[in-house]
């Protein structure tokens, strides 16, 4: 079987052997090459299926350090009561609400964070008061208000602390201070919110319609029927009186 036999010359059998060889191993050679490429693509794929954007897998785990969704708190303290055993008792202030007490986003940002308000300067604020109105019974009790506004173009921050802000009742001629809603209380907490433009807020207080001196002695007496004024004061700002009367 080596060697060839036939009627033609030993050469041509040699060399039809080596092409049915060189066929063979060249079949050989085509069918590994395929097997190989199938295998080499199929693991790509599945290795392209599992591959994740980088940026969407930090987006499902946050990442230590950064911050998600915050609350914003920025409340001023309450105004203090009022310590008047006269049954004068200071409301709640009172005022229009302001933008961002909710929920936000902190936004990533280069810039630095905004400072704080500036202070609200003497000519952007008014003071005024209020009575719940122009005529009352003695023995009454009527309720005084002190309303304090911005009547500036920018949001700023004032002082409201019980102890700058004042309501009294004079006489008529304005000489004599009758009561004062600072005579009797004891409370000195600091009261400084920021109020936008146009932002006002309001102090109510029930006055028993008695007499006050400082230091807030026991000696009280009834306020006879008459004519007299409701002056507001917040620091060294006061507000134009308001007239009111008295009635027997």
């Amino acid at each position: 079987m080596i060697h060839p036999t036939g009627p033609l010359p030993p050469t041509v059998y040699w060399r039809r052997r080596l092409v049915a060889l060189g066929g063979a191993v060249l079949v050989v050679v085509l069918a590994l090459w395929a097997v190989a490429a199938a295998s080499g693509g199929e693991d790509t794929d599945r290795a392209a299926s599992h591959e994740r954007d980088p940026a969407k897998a930090a987006g499902d785990v946050p990442r230590p350090g950064t911050a998600g969704p915050t609350t914003a708190a920025s409340t001023s303290p309450p105004p203090s009561r009022s310590t008047d055993p006269g049954d004068e008792r200071e409301g709640d202030a009172s005022g229009t609400a302001r933008p961002g007490t909710g929920t936000s986003a902190i936004a990533a940002s280069s810039s630095p964070p905004p400072g704080p308000p500036p202070v609200c300067p003497d000519e952007a604020i008014s003071v005024r008061a209020e009575s719940s109105g122009p005529e009352h019974r003695v023995g009454q009790r009527p309720v005084l208000g002190l309303l304090v506004a911005n009547e500036g173009t920018v949001p700023c921050a004032r002082d409201v602390n019980r102890e700058l802000r004042e309501l009294t009742v004079t006489t008529a001629d304005q000489r004599t201070v009758l009561w004062s809603s600072n005579h009797c209380y004891s409370a000195n907490q600091p009261e400084v919110p920021v109020l936008d433009p146009g932002e006002e807020l309001r102090f109510e207080i029930t006055w028993a319609g008695r007499t006050s001196e400082p230091g807030c002695p026991p000696d009280r007496h009834q306020v006879p029927a008459g004519d007299y004024l409701l002056v507001p004061r917040l620091g060294e700002l006061v507000g134009d009186p308001v007239p009111f009367r008295l009635l027997p």
